[in-house]
């Protein structure tokens, strides 16, 4: 791209420029701060107000940011400009403090960041509702990456609305479920506890959720569980697969504080399998505390207000699990800090595949396996770890999105078995007969869970005697 500068009619500045065979005006060859006004006029929509958030997609020599910092003083806003070439000039001729204040939030120059990242950052720093202000010009220069902009945008608006229901649905279940749960948090020990981590650390563990590609790996699965290869974690669901299929996992793994949570696990409470550790999340449905007779183990999420708040100080910052869109993504979190390695998923489909919901094995009356016709419809497209399109949803995609994310944060030693089901970045795919012929053929020492049923208690009994013994030293 080669840039010009150009006198207006009104004796103004505009940029020219030529990219192959086209040239263009960045501005208005006659008025620009008048085009600037116009810009400003047809993008923002009747429900701009004081507390929404701009995006200028396209920053020229900000005829139209000038404008807007002068117009709406309150307003925060964010500027992308994608060619390097433009910014530079411009960076010459611009008065910086009429179109850079106090309330701008992010400035992103050339292709240093992908649109998603950028998207990411936007959206999520933003408690606002936000608008984009698209300059004419780079309507035609930067078709495709504003129509990425838009699209990856229009994710982000319904994944953040998504968020937004679970937690108003979910609000006074966490209290509730929090306050009933705590006598069982104060009885039972934290999986994040140092001397988990002396158990756990360097072992490899699979996570094995109930996405329909699960029944693929099961007679693997089987053979690492008999053979002690890995430890074998079920989240969710797929307790009700691997229990059709006779594997017994090391352990189970909830958070759900749903009212309808513990029906999941009706199967294995009835067979008498409670005797597999449950690792639950402090505000999980209460009516599976109540009814699991089995060894039970905690963790505290960053969404349990209550429990941080009854606890307290007994609660390290890396003990905290952040909150996540499911069960599969915060025990990915808990494995990681845990130390193990490597981690493997199964069943983790994040898709739609034999337009079935889950594996063979889990059937509820709550909610059915077999997708309907309309939620087939309704799906988004991604790739899958083939290469291929296959049907999804925003909670999968929300998922799946949360697991790059943590991934790419603590940078371990990942795999995903899962035939058919989405691709992961940053989780490479590889199937579970290849791992057990390279990665898992040395059986390791699984040691006895540790049960301390007083350990908040004790902790809290030292806590007070120690308090008490300063203040007698000192009168």
């Amino acid at each position: 791209m080669i840039v010009e500068v150009i006198e207006t009619k009104n004796k103004q500045e505009t940029l020219k420029v030529k990219l192959e065979d086209r040239e263009l005006f960045i501005h208005s060859s006659y008025n620009p701060e008048r085009e600037a006004q116009h810009i400003l006029k047809k993008e923002l929509t009747q429900d701009f107000n004081s507390d929404t958030h701009v995006v200028f997609l396209g920053l020229g020599l900000g005829y139209h940011v000038s404008q807007f910092t002068k117009q709406y003083q309150q307003n925060s806003y964010s500027i992308i400009e994608p060619s390097l070439e433009i910014f530079n000039v411009a960076s010459d001729l611009i008065q910086l403090e009429e179109v850079f204040n106090k309330n701008v939030a992010h400035l992103f120059v050339g292709e240093m960041y992908s649109v998603r990242q950028i998207v990411d950052q936007i959206y999520k720093e933003s408690a606002t509702r936000v608008e984009i202000v698209i300059s004419p010009t780079y309507k035609q220069l930067f078709s495709k990456l504003i129509n990425e902009f838009v699209s990856e945008s229009k994710k982000m608006i319904r994944q953040k609305r998504s968020e937004l229901a679970t937690n108003y649905n979910f609000q006074f279940n966490w209290i509730e479920n929090s306050i009933k749960n705590h006598k069982h948090v104060l009885n039972t020990p934290n999986i994040l506890d140092d001397s988990f981590k002396e158990r756990f650390s360097d072992k490899p563990v699979i996570i094995v959720s109930a996405g329909p590609s699960l029944s693929d790996d099961i007679e693997s699965i089987r053979s690492i569980k008999q053979n002690n290869l890995a430890y074998i974690f079920s989240v969710g669901s797929a307790i009700n697969t691997l229990i059709t299929y006779d594997v017994i996992p090391d352990a189970v793994f909830s958070y759900d504080p749903g009212d309808k949570n513990h029906l999941v696990f009706e199967k294995m409470i009835d067979q008498d399998k409670d005797a597999i550790p449950l690792v639950y999340g402090s505000s999980v449905g209460h009516q599976l505390l109540e009814n699991f007779r089995g060894p039970k183990y905690h963790f505290i999420t960053s969404q349990d207000y209550t429990s941080r708040l009854l606890l307290g100080d007994q609660i390290g910052k890396n003990e905290l699990v952040l909150d996540s869109p499911s069960i599969a993504v915060m025990t990915f979190q808990i494995v990681n800090k845990l130390g193990m390695s490597p981690i493997i998923f199964a069943g983790q489909n994040l898709g739609y595949l034999y337009n079935r919901r889950y594996a063979q094995g889990v059937d509820y009356d709550f909610i059915d396996s077999e997708l309907t016709e309309q939620e087939v419809d309704h799906a988004e497209e991604v790739k899958d770890v083939y290469g291929n399109n296959i049907k999804t949803n925003i909670g999968f995609n929300s998922m799946r999105n949360a697991l790059v994310q943590f991934a790419s944060t603590f940078k371990g030693e990942y795999y995903n078995t899962t035939k058919g089901g989405a691709a992961i970045e940053g989780i490479p795919f590889k199937t579970i007969e290849d791992l057990l012929n390279d990665n898992l053929q040395q059986s390791i020492d699984k040691k006895i869970w540790p049960i301390n049923k007083n350990h908040m208690i004790c902790q809290t009994m030292i806590r007070r005697k120690k308090i008490s013994s300063y203040h007698m030293k000192v009168s």
